[in-house]
């Protein structure tokens, strides 16, 4: 790696500090007792910091759930253990969301700043902790909609969430890769200013030959995730087991860690195929 290229300690973590207290800026929302909420209408008018929609792939059957014109016709018992769930899980997980968020910034941040792989996956994988936790209280929170629903009910649920919020379509494929890694796409830089980085025909012969062999491998692997996704919400509407839609979380987590992987490792040959200059405007390109 070239020297000059890495970001001096003092700088990285001014950076970094930066990021952190941005992030802490934003606070979960508080939890509402029951007392303050005696419908479950009520207990979703307030903006949720995160949509969790970006960071868990399954079905949000609360969402549907609160909404007051859902045509449920839920008693008041099945109302009160519905809201007792929410009051004590959903500030938990808006306190993960914000978490992974923060995380994902960091990671970011230490790209950007050339830190070293290893450092850059510590982070990801503690994104990815997280991430499963969500997957499990929400597939919890399945179960127990499953089991206070009558089956009419569950019916009704089923086919008014599929027409409300049907699953999510990333089709651009910068939505796409943004969707499953936080680490800046370098090599899209590369294409788009190619001239303002004066590359020399040995740098463009370097990143064509990367950009052939990676590419493919990207989109499969991105891919792959959205097929996952995809699976799940239709499994959790299907009732399929908790066990077997966490299993596929655990398997997006892989490819994600492969996918910041590559992405980290392209960053690398970058850094070392441009020289100084080059690789201060290609950051300027993503910052």
């Amino acid at each position: 790696m070239k020297i000059g290229k890495l970001l001096t300690g003092t700088f990285l973590g001014l950076l970094i500090g930066i990021t952190i207290a941005s992030c802490k800026e934003q606070k979960a929302p508080e939890s509402i007792s029951t007392e303050e909420m005696p419908e479950i209408a009520k207990a979703d008018k307030t903006e949720t910091a995160l949509a969790i929609e970006n960071y868990f792939p399954g079905p949000n059957l609360m969402k549907y759930i609160v909404l007051e014109d859902n045509g449920l016709a839920l008693s008041e018992d099945q109302e009160k253990t519905l809201a007792k769930w929410r009051e004590m899980n959903h500030a938990k997980i808006q306190d993960k969301l914000m978490q992974i968020s923060q995380l994902e910034t960091e990671i970011k941040s230490l790209s950007l700043a050339g830190v070293e792989a290893e450092e850059i996956l510590k982070k990801e994988t503690e994104a990815e902790v997280l991430r499963s936790e969500i997957a499990n209280t929400k597939f919890l929170c399945h179960n127990l909609i499953m089991e206070t629903l009558s089956p009419q009910q569950w019916e009704s649920l089923v086919t008014g969430y599929e027409k409300d919020f049907p699953f999510l379509e990333r089709s651009k494929i910068m939505q796409v890769m943004k969707h499953v890694n936080p680490v800046p796409n370098y090599m899209k830089i590369i294409e788009s200013d190619s001239k303002v980085l004066d590359l020399s025909p040995e740098q463009e012969s370097k990143f064509e030959a990367w950009r052939l062999e990676y590419h493919p491998k990207m989109m499969e692997m991105a891919n792959q995730i959205i097929d996952l996704e995809r699976e799940i919400y239709t499994g959790s509407l299907q009732k399929e087991q908790k066990e077997d839609l966490l299993k596929k979380v655990v398997q997006i987590n892989q490819v994600r860690t492969e996918i910041v992987k590559t992405k980290t490792n392209c960053r690398d040959m970058l850094m070392d195929a441009l020289d100084e200059g080059q690789w201060q405007i290609l950051l300027e390109r993503i910052s």
